[in-house]
C-alpha cells in the first residue's frame, strides 16, 4: 500500500510541470486571441495547484490589465514580484497597472499610489537597465507627476539622455516633451525637426506627427499644424484619431466645414469615438 501511495505521489510531482507547460502554451494562445476570461480560468486552476507560481500570477495580471480591471491586475503583479523579486518585467507591468489604477483613483488616493508607481519602475530599471519600456515609464512618471508625488524633471532628463545614448528614437520624442514642459519651445522645435528628418514616411511613427502638430497648434501656427496632421492621416488613414486631430487643426484655423468633414470621417471609422462626436455636436450647433 505504501509503495502504491509513494508511486502516485511521484507521478503527480513529475507530471505537474508538464501540465503547467502545456497549460501555459494554451493560455498564450488564448491571450493572443484576446480570450482573457478563458485564460484567467486556466491560470486560476494552475495557481490553485501551486500558489507559488510567479509566471502564472504574471500572466494573470496581464489578462486583468487588458480587461481594464486594474485592481485585480495590481494584486496579481504584486504576487508575482513577491515570489520572483528579480524579474524586471514583472516590476514594469506592476508600474503600468499602478499607473492606470492611479489615473482612475480619487484625488485623495492618488498621493498614496503615485510613489508605488515610481518604485516599481525604478526597481525594473535597476534590475535591467536595458529594459526600454521601464525607463520610458519612469520618464513619463517624472514628467507628469507633481513634485509632491515624486515627479522630478531633472531625473527625467537623465533617463532621457540614457535612452538617447542607447540609440532609442523614443528618447528624442521624450526630449521634445521635456522641452515643452520646461517651456522651451525653440529647443523642442529643433528636436522635432531632427526627428522628422529621421522618421520621414515611416508609418510606425505616425503618432509623431500628432505630437508635432499639437505643438505647432499651441503656437498658433495653424497652417504648419494642419500640414503635420495631414501627414498623420497619410500614414495612418484607418485611425479615427488621425482625422480628429486634423479636424482640430481646421477648427483652430477657422475652417469650419473642413473640420466637420474631418470629424465625420473619424466617426465613420469609429462610431464610438467620443472626441469627434463631441466636436461635431458643438460645430453643428453653432
Amino acid at each position: 500500500m505504501r509503495a502504491f501511495l509513494l508511486t502516485t505521489i511521484v507521478l503527480i510531482i513529475c507530471c505537474t510541470p508538464l501540465f503547467a507547460t502545456e497549460s501555459f502554451e494554451k493560455i498564450d494562445q488564448l491571450m493572443e486571441n484576446k480570450k482573457y476570461e478563458e485564460a484567467i480560468s486556466l491560470l486560476e486552476t494552475i495557481i490553485e495547484q501551486n500558489d507559488e507560481n510567479a509566471p502564472a500570477y504574471f500572466k494573470l495580471g496581464t489578462c486583468w490589465f487588458f480587461l481594464e480591471d486594474y485592481d485585480e491586475a495590481v494584486d496579481a503583479f504584486d504576487e508575482a514580484v513577491e515570489l520572483e523579486g528579480t524579474n524586471a518585467e514583472y516590476y514594469l507591468w506592476l508600474g503600468n497597472a499602478l499607473g492606470r489604477k492611479t489615473r482612475d483613483a480619487s484625488i485623495f488616493k492618488q498621493p498614496f499610489l503615485a510613489p508605488k508607481i515610481k518604485d516599481a519602475y525604478e526597481r525594473s530599471v535597476e534590475l535591467d537597465p536595458t529594459l526600454v519600456d521601464a525607463r520610458i515609464g519612469l520618464i513619463q512618471f517624472n514628467l507628469q507627476a507633481p513634485g509632491i508625488m515624486g515627479g522630478d524633471t531633472d531625473e527625467a532628463r537623465l533617463h532621457i539622455e540614457k535612452l538617447i545614448e542607447m540609440g532609442e528614437l523614443q528618447g528624442k520624442f521624450l526630449l521634445a516633451s521635456y522641452y515643452n514642459q520646461e517651456d522651451k519651445p525653440d529647443s523642442a522645435m529643433i528636436v522635432y525637426d531632427s526627428l522628422e528628418r529621421e522618421i520621414g514616411n515611416d508609418p510606425d511613427y505616425f503618432n509623431f506627427y500628432n505630437q508635432y502638430g499639437y505643438m505647432l497648434l499651441n503656437q498658433k501656427r495653424y497652417d504648419d499644424a494642419i500640414e503635420k496632421f495631414e501627414k498623420q492621416v497619410e500614414l495612418a488613414p484607418d485611425r479615427a484619431n488621425s482625422y480628429d486631430s486634423l479636424g482640430d487643426g481646421y477648427r483652430a484655423a477657422g475652417r469650419k466645414e473642413e473640420a466637420i468633414t474631418a470629424y465625420k470621417k473619424a466617426v465613420e471609422i469609429d462610431p464610438g469615438f467620443a472626441p469627434s462626436k463631441k466636436n461635431l455636436e458643438e460645430l453643428q450647433g453653432e
